[in-house]
């Protein structure tokens, strides 16, 4: 139980600090008047656990890449509360958009990957 822990400890703070390091990049490069940043991240978290999860990884592995990594990864939480605060600006476009887009694109490449 404690390998567990550890697995899906040191995977989740790897896949956070990407997170970090990614997010930040995009936002410098492309500005804050759309979350690119976690959309792109949604959209390769998917793609990559659809391809991990395809791989048929070991339990080890499991814990390690697809509940730490990309659990730390995944800014599922971070998408709901930017969404959010387009509403609340008053950005009905853009707050569509992102819901819809990134559902749709998520989707997709969790299947595309899945059956690569």
């Amino acid at each position: 139980m404690i390998t567990s822990f550890l697995l899906v400890g040191i995977g989740g703070g790897v896949g956070a600090l990407i997170r970090l390091l990614i997010s930040t990049a995009i936002r410098r490069s492309w500005g804050k008047s759309f979350p690119w940043g976690t959309f792109i991240i949604n959209v390769s978290g998917c793609f990559i656990i659809g391809l991990t999860t395809s791989f048929g990884l070991s339990n080890s592995l499991n814990l390690l890449f697809e509940v730490g990594m990309l659990g730390g990864y995944g800014t599922f939480s971070t998408f709901n509360y930017e969404a959010i605060n387009l509403l609340n600006n008053k950005h009905y476009f853009k707050f569509f958009a992102y819901v819809a887009v990134t559902y749709v694109i998520c989707l997709s490449a969790t299947a595309i990957a899945y059956f690569l």
